[in-house]
């Protein structure tokens, strides 16, 4: 009997284990943390045989911290479980960007089947990724690695030097965050001179970059691999900026139809993106700009599903259990096909805003839709980012759809005092 263990929730809920052509030939193993796990529906969580929990890597973490494992803790556990069961039995489930290179590390360490350190690197460093794929030839943003000696030396000189090389406005991130954690857009000298005294210093995983402001259509593509080949590629259309959503905006996800005309040459460009970097079994999520001039430029990608709600209307919009093909491509456990209708659908998620939540406010659409509110009426709302909710939208009209998508634009989930 094989092992699989499933390290942090990311994609937990659209996995189907009743689709399973052979349930008996696999357990299930759960590691999670604490404040992780509390965010886990219990009928997904019912397939685990087993279910440990552990400590967050941080003592307070924050929303995206939170299922971060404490790899000393996953450690132990693997190790346990590694006393009667042989680690060729064994393989080490993953779809959460901020667990990946702890889970690599775990494969190497026990020598466990699937991808290690090395070959998770260029898909979690923002400025690894884009010198591997500027080096080949593939248009990224104009960028640098931020150095938080010069800013505290020389602020003025610093600014003038970032402006003349990336422009302005530029942004700057951090080189191995998600979700939009930590980006500031500088615009002039004076949100420059404002910034954070100690941005970027606190070792390597405080890292940032600096880097070119794309002006466009954001898109990001998905792509599930196997030996080198795409056995599945979508594309969809983002209502805003990523990093706009901290300002209370709807962050929605357009599914784009497969005939669209811009499909095939994103799917053609993110397979150039993949094969440059190292092209990795299973899935990958990428995000990249279409320019008013028709030009495509690379911005981030993960070897993972997208986040949030994204997996489970993916799954609905095509009518394919992806989650269940990698689990496959990873475990060499099949399972049947998707047994529910195709629906075109989109995704939206909403983070909350520093206030008091007087009223939620349900979106004025056409379409069918579920909303998932993690935030209630009277709540008081002490930080900024903090997810307020998800939802879904489904319609057999793509074009009713697509009206919908671009009333989003406008809908504010939540009124603040």
């Amino acid at each position: 009997m094989k092992t699989a263990v499933m390290i942090g929730s990311h994609g937990l809920e659209a996995f189907r284990p009743d689709l399973l052509e052979h349930p008996d030939e696999v357990r299930f193993v759960g590691i999670f943390t604490e404040p992780d796990a509390a965010q886990i529906p219990a009928p997904t969580r019912a397939f685990l045989e087993t279910e440990h929990l552990v400590p967050a890597s941080l003592p307070d973490p924050g929303r995206l911290m939170r299922p971060q494992v404490a790899p000393a803790a996953a450690e132990a556990v693997i190790a346990n479980l590694l006393q009667d069961t042989p680690a060729q039995q064994v393989t080490l489930h993953c779809q959460g960007e901020r667990n990946m290179l702890i889970v690599a590390g775990l494969r190497e360490r026990f020598g466990i089947q699937g991808p290690g350190r090395a070959d998770i690197g260029p898909y979690r460093d923002k400025l690894l990724m884009k010198r591997v794929l500027q080096d080949a030839g593939i248009r990224v943003p104009a960028f640098g690695a931020w150095e938080p000696g010069r800013y505290t030396a020389d602020s003025p000189g610093y600014f003038q030097h970032i402006s003349e090389a990336v422009g302005l406005p530029f942004i700057l991130k951090p080189a191995r965050a998600s979700g939009g954690e930590g980006v500031f857009p500088v615009a002039s000298f004076e949100e420059f001179a404002s910034l954070p005294h100690d941005l970027g210093t606190g070792g390597e995983d405080a890292e940032y970059e600096y880097e070119e402001f794309l002006r466009g259509t954001m898109h990001s593509v998905n792509i599930i691999s196997a030996g080198g080949r795409t056995l599945f590629a979508g594309a969809s259309q983002y209502l805003v900026r990523s990093a706009m959503t901290t300002s209370g905006l709807v962050n929605a996800d357009m599914n784009l139809p497969d005939g669209d005309p811009r499909v095939a040459p994103m799917v053609a460009f993110a397979e150039r993106v993949l094969h440059a970097l190292g092209r990795l079994d299973g899935a990958c999520h990428m995000e990249l700009f279409h320019t008013p001039d028709g030009e495509l430029v690379f911005l981030e990608v993960g070897a993972r599903f997208k986040g949030l709600a994204g997996l489970a209307a993916m799954q609905r919009h095509y009518g394919l259990a992806l989650a269940n093909t990698v689990f496959a491509i990873e475990s060499g456990i099949t399972s049947r096909p998707y047994d529910a209708d195709r629906m075109p659908c989109f995704d939206a998620a909403f983070l909350l805003r520093r206030g008091v939540a007087t009223r939620l406010v349900t979106p004025d659409v056409e379409s069918h839709f579920e909303m998932r509110w993690k935030v209630r009426p009277g709540q008081r709302v002490d930080a900024t980012g903090e997810l307020g909710g998800t939802f879904l939208l489904w319609n057999e009209s793509e074009e009713a759809l697509q009206r919908d998508f671009v009333r989003l634009a406008d809908y504010r989930p939540v009124i603040y005092a």
